[in-house]
């Protein structure tokens, strides 16, 4: 239940940071050269922003964990002018002998919002009345807390002083050639617990926050737990499954 747990609380922290941006398949790719601990606040700070999560055209979110118990895949798509969205996520698993396989799907097609569940060999389509997107808008709105960040609070959030960089084992580069693109390789260990991996931040030429993709491996008690993560604008097309307007409808206070 520990090992599960810090995977939860990996989760909730990716989840948490998550935002929009302009992609690029490249967006990651870049002209790194190491930045020496005493020297990263100022190569940070000129970081000034205030990105807008209105601008969105759409957002690509996939997020994917994998230990010995435990395999879990979500992906999110969304379009911001059509207010169309949908959602998958499958998990595979068991926690102290109790079966944590499920399934999901929900869908938003601009008026209803849609979800179908499987999980202990039981499925259920549901689809609610959505006034005015409130419910999206309210889900959205979750993936804007890295948006309102400027450089000094973004610095303050990683703890970017010596002593902590030097704690984590961190290293960090920077490539400033076409905006600003941070790479940080970092390393933890306390007790039967370790994390490795990577970590990227990318700004644009206009110094706003733009992008973000983590790569770690977790290891507790000699177990270990891979994460990725990865967000980028969405263009493409989402399609809703066939008969989704039969699904049964319901309302929101039935929930309650």
């Amino acid at each position: 239940m520990k090992k599960l747990l810090s995977i939860i609380l990996i989760t909730v922290i990716c989840l948490s940071l998550c935002f929009c941006f302009v992609g690029c398949n490249n967006i990651f790719s870049g002209n790194y050269k190491f930045v020496a601990d005493e020297d990263i606040n100022s190569a940070l700070m000129g970081l000034e922003a205030q990105p807008s999560y209105g601008s969105m055209n759409g957002l690509y979110l996939n997020l994917e964990l994998k230990s010995k118990d435990l395999t879990m895949k979500a992906t999110l798509k969304y379009l911001d002018i059509e207010k169309l969205f949908s959602f998958k996520m499958n998990m595979k698993g068991s926690a102290e002998g109790i079966s944590l396989d499920t399934y999901m799907e929900a869908y938003h097609d601009g008026e209803y919002f849609y979800s179908k569940a499987k999980a202990l060999g039981v499925e259920a389509k549901t689809k609610m009345k959505d006034e005015n997107t409130q419910m999206l808008s309210g889900l959205m709105d979750n993936f804007d807390i890295v948006g309102q960040i400027d450089s000094e609070e973004f610095a303050n959030l990683f703890n970017f002083d010596i002593e902590t960089l030097k704690g984590l084992k961190t290293k960090v580069y920077v490539d400033d050639i076409e905006g600003t693109k941070i790479k940080m390789v970092f390393s933890q260990t306390e007790g039967n617990f370790n994390a490795k991996g990577q970590a990227f931040f990318v700004f644009d030429a206009l110094k706003v926050f733009k992008a973000m993709k983590i790569n770690m491996t977790v290891y507790e008690d000699g177990n270990a737990t891979i994460i990725k993560m990865e967000m980028r604008e969405f263009n493409g097309k989402i399609t809703l499954p066939k008969g989704i307007s039969d699904w049964e409808e319901t309302e929101l206070n039935e929930f309650i």
